[in-house]
């Protein structure tokens, strides 16, 4: 994949990147309230974890303006 594939995969409950050396797909955030049992048991697979599992942060009041209003207005994507 041209530049070297993706950098994070987001989810609407956790973040995953691919920052270890073997340069797979691991658990680096959880959202507030999900956990990572959660997240492991919709995976098909042993999902690797990061050192530091991260609580992302909630989406501001103004980004979730954004998506609603200017991004998708018509809902085709949420």
């Amino acid at each position: 994949m041209p530049g070297g594939g993706p950098e994070l995969v987001i989810t609407d409950k956790a973040i995953l990147n691919f920052a270890n050396p073997r340069r797979e797909m691991q658990l680096s955030a959880l959202y507030p309230g999900v956990t990572v049992r959660e997240i492991q048991a919709e995976v098909g697979w042993p999902l690797g974890l990061a050192e530091t599992i991260q609580e992302a942060a909630a989406p501001s009041s103004e980004e979730l303006r954004l998506i609603r209003e200017e991004l998708d207005p018509h809902a085709m994507y949420r």
